[in-house]
């Protein structure tokens, strides 16, 4: 860790409250830096245990080091559902081949408890494993989108490892003919979805590593944001001087929480969060506390320790169907 990171490990922003005030949806958005696999995912336990105790209801994580499309996730799963009655999971990882847990990447989206009971729809950028999400139906018809994203660092294509997520992702790109950067792909198809959820009325909180600094390129995510009107929480609450650094190796900061501009009446408090202040990793994380009611459009509608068995969970159609019910 530099110098300057062991001067500035303090709290960016507001204290973040403990106990969490009533009516409020916590927040908490970090690249974690990979979970750990042995004795069957005790890492995950001790994480949504650590979760639990500092009130958080929905995070992202970026940098898993997962292989998701292995038994991995519902290990993990059952972990998390030994802390929180409910959980709903969504992660993404690249479709390359990997015979071995870990996979360098990747993210997850979680929502818990009374959350997950809005929950209508998850899902990643299917192939690339640089996004996951879950959307959740709020009251009168307001749909809110959680996007966990994780952009490869700038290198160059002959200088990367076999199997690092840079290199994941260009051979996919190879391979369906596009000739162009892992972070320019980003860009374009993150621009892309973000049109389509936006074009639905849908609200967003996208949240990540970005591997850059906000603004430094012309053509970075600062294009996206400004783009999409997408306001970035910490800066549009407490500026952009003496921001800290948010990796412990680096000078800038690079882990951001943006959200559409409708969000930021529900914020009621936020910070960049010392290193390991929730959960140790060489990144800070960031929390977001929302009052509830105004996030939602109403209250939340609780759910029982024990779910009913009448409504089949694999059974999309009926599922959007209660909810909405239960959201008028």
């Amino acid at each position: 860790m530099n110098t300057t990171n062991l001067r500035t490990n303090t709290i960016y922003g507001q204290e973040m409250q403990l106990e969490k005030p009533d009516n409020t949806s916590r927040f908490v958005s970090l690249n974690i830096n990979g979970l750990r696999r042995g004795n069957n995912f005790q890492d995950a336990l001790e994480i949504a245990e650590a979760l639990k105790v500092s009130s958080v209801d929905f995070w992202n994580f970026q940098e898993t080091n997962v292989n998701w499309r292995s038994q991995c996730l519902s290990q993990c799963y059952d972990k998390f559902k030994r802390v929180y009655h409910h959980a709903r999971i969504a992660t993404s990882s690249s479709i390359i081949t990997y015979r071995t847990a870990y996979q360098p990447g990747g993210t997850m989206c979680a929502v818990t408890d009374n959350y997950v009971g809005r929950t209508i729809e998850v899902g990643s950028d299917k192939d690339m494993g640089r996004w996951s999400f879950v959307r959740m139906l709020g009251k009168h018809g307001r749909n809110i989108v959680v996007v966990s994203v994780y952009q490869v660092c700038n290198q160059q294509a002959n200088n990367v490892g076999d199997k690092t997520v840079f290199a994941q992702q260009l051979s996919l790109l190879r391979r369906n003919g596009k000739d162009c950067s892992p972070r320019k792909s980003f860009y374009d198809d993150l621009d892309t979805q973000l049109e389509e959820w936006i074009g639905k009325g849908y609200e967003i909180i996208l949240s990540g590593d970005l591997n850059e600094q906000l603004g430094a390129d012309a053509h970075g995510f600062a294009r996206i944001s400004a783009k999409w009107d997408l306001v970035e929480v910490i800066q549009h609450f407490h500026g952009v001087e003496n921001e800290p650094p948010t990796y412990a190796r680096g000078t800038r900061r690079l882990d951001y929480v943006f959200c559409t501009t409708n969000l930021l009446a529900s914020v009621t408090s936020c910070g960049i969060l010392p290193y390991s202040e929730i959960i140790d990793s060489d990144h800070r994380a960031i929390y977001v506390d929302f009052d509830t009611i105004t996030l939602m459009g109403g209250d939340l509608a609780s759910l029982s320790a024990t779910p009913v068995g009448i409504l089949k969970a694999r059974d999309v159609k009926e599922r959007e169907k209660y909810v909405e019910a239960v959201a008028k």
